[in-house]
């Protein structure tokens, strides 16, 4: 291509040289007839260049204008002109199939690496300065509980807080962020780290939820520690107890010194048992999983705790009606009564006295069973303690009742979550 374009090139600048050099000589001649005709060939052999580099110009300005588009449709002809013509047209479409090539591995490239990313138990964010999402993966848009994300301003709809809190971090931060969705708290472990790309510096975060796992180490903590305290405690006291059974029994024993036996004795069992309580922390059966249908279940603990507590009404709620869950029936039977019947104390005094218990199973996602009450709602300051083992507002409970209860849900490989504020409280199940 390139040898017959310059043949031509130096036969039409040899043509236009000596039209050049024969109108100078003319002119000088002041022959002026001769003069017009050799200036024709001038004008003809200098059209004839601008052609040739025009035409070169404008097919090669056409082709990258269209790459620049993304049309690869085009194609130039091979056969219909000259040998240069011809061969330029074919290096042209290679040109074209190397660079369409290119882009379709491109575009392979990062599919491959986008099914990585949403393959990933990690979320990850990509933002410019501006605060534009570049890229999330599928976990970020679980964890965030948005099925979209084009701009950090969007997570102000989950807290108004999280903007900011995302903005505010710098490269290798650490944060935990903490939020309230329909379900309950989320504690995120959010990393930033940053890299520069086109003159712009992107911030990458990546997104762990660590709620669930703090729970279960927190539980797992409680229950070693009860462990311990039960079996010291039960290895004092049963002694004593026994001892004190004993002596009392002996002869000549009486009078104050009886009565002192039988309060060490009464003392003692009453303690034995209020210990053995705490032990169905640690006892708890494994679960027998098995198909239940929900709304009978619920029907029979709605029957029971209203015949225990009249005064207060009770509204079932079950979406779907043919709701089932795999689950131990009986353990179940148990968290749920003793939520309600918690519900139900803390209606104490009031007038109004209303009770839901609901269940939703939205399609493709968890079963849920939530009590909400309408009572005076739990303050912000003994929240976050209500299910640490011990921890009790009732002046006869026993502070296991919630702890318990989460307990048996995460033998479930469930959560049990709460959000309350005045004049609502909602306890939620949630199952896998």
């Amino acid at each position: 291509m390139l040898k017959g374009t310059l043949y031509r090139l130096a036969a039409w600048l040899a043509l236009f040289g000596a039209a050049a050099a024969a109108s100078v000589w003319l002119s000088v001649s002041e022959r002026y007839f001769w003069l017009m005709a050799t200036a024709g060939g001038l004008l003809f052999a200098g059209r004839q260049i601008f052609r040739l580099f025009y035409e070169n110009i404008r097919k090669t300005t056409f082709m990258f204008n269209a790459i620049a588009n993304g049309d690869y449709t085009f194609r130039f002809t091979e056969y219909d002109g000259s040998l240069a013509d011809n061969a330029l047209n074919r290096t042209l479409n290679r040109i074209k199939g190397i660079l369409m090539r290119e882009k379709e591995e491109i575009v392979r490239k990062e599919q491959y690496y986008s099914l990585i990313l949403d393959s990933a138990s990690t979320g990850i964010l990509v933002t410019d300065p501006n605060g534009s999402i570049l890229r999330s993966n599928n976990e970020a848009q679980r964890q965030l509980r948005l099925p979209v994300l084009t701009h950090l301003n969007q997570l102000a709809r989950i807290d108004e807080s999280l903007p900011g809190a995302f903005r505010e971090m710098q490269a290798d931060d650490r944060r935990r962020i903490r939020f309230n969705d329909e379900r309950g708290e989320v504690t995120l472990s959010v990393r930033c780290s940053s890299i520069r790309s086109k003159e712009s510096e992107l911030r990458i975060f990546a997104l762990n939820e660590i709620g669930s796992e703090l729970v279960e180490q927190e539980l797992e903590s409680w229950v070693r520690l009860i462990r311990v305290l039960t079996h010291e405690i039960m290895n004092s006291i049963t002694p004593i107890t026994s001892l004190s059974e004993t002596l009392m029994d002996t002869e000549g024993v009486s009078g104050e010194v009886r009565k002192g036996l039988e309060t060490i004795h009464t003392t003692g069992k009453g303690l034995t048992a209020f210990v053995d309580s705490y032990r169905k922390l640690t006892r708890l059966p494994t679960p027998r999983p098995a198909l239940i249908r929900v709304k009978p279940l619920l029907e029979r603990i709605v029957s029971l705790t209203g015949q225990e507590f009249p005064d207060t009404k009770i509204a079932l709620r079950t979406e779907p009606d043919d709701l089932i869950l795999y689950a131990d029936e009986n353990l179940l039977f148990q968290v749920v009564t003793n939520l309600l019947k918690n519900a139900a104390q803390a209606l104490d005094g009031q007038r109004n006295r209303h009770i839901t218990l609901s269940t939703e199973c939205p399609a493709g996602e968890q079963v849920t069973i939530r009590i909400t009450d309408n009572g005076p709602g739990i303050s912000p300051e003994i929240l976050p303690h209500i299910f640490i083992p011990f921890f009790t507002t009732k002046e006869a409970g026993s502070g296991i009742g919630l702890s318990l209860s989460r307990q048996i849900m995460r033998l479930h490989g469930g959560s049990l979550t709460v959000r309350s504020q005045p004049g609502e409280t909602t306890f939620s199940l949630l199952f896998p």
